[in-house]
């Protein structure tokens, strides 16, 4: 998989021993046969990069004039040129004209600071021969994965966690809170992993290595500035989509070969129209790529109607056609097991892009849903640390004591609520007087979008690269920046529908099932009733009558479609899986039993699955 790996050694070692360690952590991240890798060993430091050539494909690493630093760097910058042009007006010269070289530059010029003035998405390495110090960077959001583990010799980093396994020290301990976390909301909260004395390097983070220890200072931390009165909806629309526009723009570079995975929401939808706006500029054509199970289905015809109304290209991605008993291995060997196996949807359409030679890159609408929808528009005042636990259990789905005590062991059970609760208060005292509204975006931001919304663009990388424009900084700054009753029932995003592209805004909405002119009334809430019909009597039958439009529901398949269940039931059954002591074999029966009945568990059967392969892949 794309991505960095290497370690730095508080004690040296021999050139041909770091060499060595390093080739089997690269050995342990490439999983294809495309894409170059580059390395660079010394005695206290080395460090190497897997790419597909596609986003930063210059030769690494790269060497400062005087020899003095050695940087890696993996992602994209925004906005490379208007930087390029001010260092060039201060004397740095470039050579390759690569984005690294622009990072080095920047280093030399600003120091540490460089981070922060950087726009992008991106993982930096770089390693000072004079102080014998490393320093590790990230992009504000902290969006691709790097694993860091310190011990007494080393400190040892990986994009992937499979990479650290030939340079650990000690024994492999399971982090229980984690365990906690990931059976709650099917995602670790904050910087865990599953393994004790592992990490995620934090968000927005600077992070100095040398032999008087670790520092790490985060240089941006989420700065709502939202309850500004006075602007009109008109004047808030008009910078939306002119921000939104510049963001898709700045994805148009030379070489890349646009696709874009399309829903019935609006998130695809609005990056869709705008880059097929830019593409019929350049005399080129959109590839939308939709994954779905039956073309009758609603959201489908919404999602090709879109297609054909942008004069795009179509491509079906068929669900059911995947083999479910290859697909979820690989997924979930590729992502460690740290993104649940319900992630797993994107990895056939990045494949087909790639093989088709359709799309290098796909535009990931990424959450901004979460930053300019209705999904937290919680109007109201700011409720104490609990109710605060009971709003994150409610939105995600957390367990209750009473589910708990029948799917895990006692032991567990116990400590399953109050553990992750635990988290969520240490998080909430970090933004102590947070609107509700902005905690709980907030929280999305950090959690849920990281550490389990960028699990299928995450493993497409081995296959195809992505990019997220709705990440462009301005436009995030500007939705950080909108009141709250803005974003309630999407106000501004239909409003930038109904105003820039009308013909696209009466196409209906998968969520509601209108046009966006139009909202739910209790009428349209008893029609989509009566078409979700399928679901109730599903329930009320116990699972015995299904029917409607229920598309890839994973509960549904687990009753009727019987490879899909072997391929869960195989795993359940196994003997390892009631050993690790979190569920017991009661407790797995009684959850099959339950799904049998109706009632729609399955999200647990994909957490027991992931942290299965987890324990197989990193303990056993």
């Amino acid at each position: 998989m794309p991505g960095l790996f290497g370690f730095y050694r508080k004690k040296p070692f021999s050139r041909e021993r770091s060499s060595a360690l390093l080739a089997k952590m690269k050995g342990q991240m490439q999983h294809t046969s495309s894409g170059v890798s580059d390395s660079y060993s010394l005695d206290r430091f080395a460090a190497g990069r897997l790419t597909l050539g596609i986003l930063a494909p210059s030769p690494q690493p790269l060497i400062s004039p005087d020899g003095r630093y050695i940087l890696f760097f993996d992602g994209q910058i925004y906005e490379y040129h208007t930087l390029a042009k001010e260092l060039k007006e201060r004397g740095y010269t470039f050579v390759q004209n690569s984005e690294a070289e622009l990072i080095m530059n920047l280093f030399l010029d600003q120091g540490k600071r460089f981070a922060q003035l950087i726009k992008g998405i991106f993982t930096v390495v770089i390693y000072d021969q004079l102080s014998h110090s490393l320093l590790l960077a990230n992009d504000r959001y902290g969006l691709f994965p790097l694993y860091c583990q310190d011990s007494e010799d080393q400190f040892a980093f990986a994009s992937e966690l499979k990479a650290l396994l030939p340079v650990m020290d000690g024994e492999r301990k399971v982090n229980r809170s984690a365990l906690c976390d990931f059976y709650n909301f099917q995602f670790i909260t904050a910087d865990d992993t599953f393994l004790e004395g592992v990490s995620l390097l934090p968000y927005a983070t600077v992070m100095e290595i040398s032999e008087s220890g670790l520092l790490q200072e985060r240089y941006w931390d989420y700065p709502y500035q939202n309850q500004e009165k006075g602007r009109g909806l008109d004047e808030l629309a008009e910078e939306g989509y002119l921000l939104i526009h510049k963001a898709v723009q700045n994805q148009w570079k030379p070489g890349f070969k646009i696709g874009i995975p399309l829903s019935g929401g609006l998130d695809s939808r609005l990056l869709g129209t705008i880059a097929s706006k830019i593409a019929s500029q350049n005399k080129q054509r959109v590839n939308f790529f939709h994954a779905g199970s039956n073309p009758r289905y609603r959201e489908t015809q919404i999602a090709q109607r879109v297609c054909g109304s942008l004069g795009g290209e179509w491509h079906f991605v068929d669900l059911l056609s995947q083999d479910i008993s290859t697909l979820i291995p690989e997924v979930l060997s590729l992502n460690d097991s740290h993104f649940s196996c319900h992630q797993s949807w994107l990895l056939g359409v990045a494949k087909r892009a790639a093989r088709e030679g359709k799309a290098n890159i796909l535009l990931d609408g990424y959450c901004f849903d979460a930053q300019l929808g209705s999904t937290f528009s919680i109007l109201g005042p700011t409720p104490p640390s609990e109710e605060r636990c009971k709003l994150i259990r409610t939105i995600y789905c957390g367990l209750q004591p009473e589910l708990a005590k029948q799917f895990f062991t006692p032991e567990f059970a116990r400590s399953l609520i109050q553990v992750t609760d635990e988290n969520i208060r240490r998080m909430s005292k970090e933004r102590d007087g947070e609107p509700v509204e902005n905690w709980l975006q907030y929280f999305c931001f950090v959690n849920r979008a990281r550490r389990y919304t960028i699990g299928n663009s995450w493993v497409g990388r081995n296959y195809i690269e992505s990019a997220f424009p709705y990440l462009d900084y301005d436009l995030f700054d500007f939705c950080l920046r909108l009141p709250s009753e803005y974003r309630y029932q999407s106000r501004l995003y239909r409003h930038i529908f109904l105003r820039y592209f009308p013909a696209l805004a009466k196409i209906p909405w998968s969520k509601t099932g209108l046009a966006l002119d139009r909202y739910q009334s209790s009428l349209s809430r008893l029609r989509n009733l009566i078409k979700g019909s399928g679901y109730y009597l599903n329930r009320l039958s116990f699972g015995q009558l299904e029917c409607g439009n229920l598309d890839v529901d994973a509960n549904r398949r687990f009753r009727k479609d019987p490879a899909f269940r072997r391929f869960f039931m195989d795993i359940l059954r196994d003997e390892r899986t009631a050993t690790r002591g979190t569920v017991s074999r009661q407790g797995i029966d009684n959850l099959i039993r339950c799904l049998d009945s109706g009632r729609n568990y399955f999200h647990l059967i994909e957490a027991i699955v992931t942290v299965e392969f987890f324990f197989r892949s990193f303990v056993d």
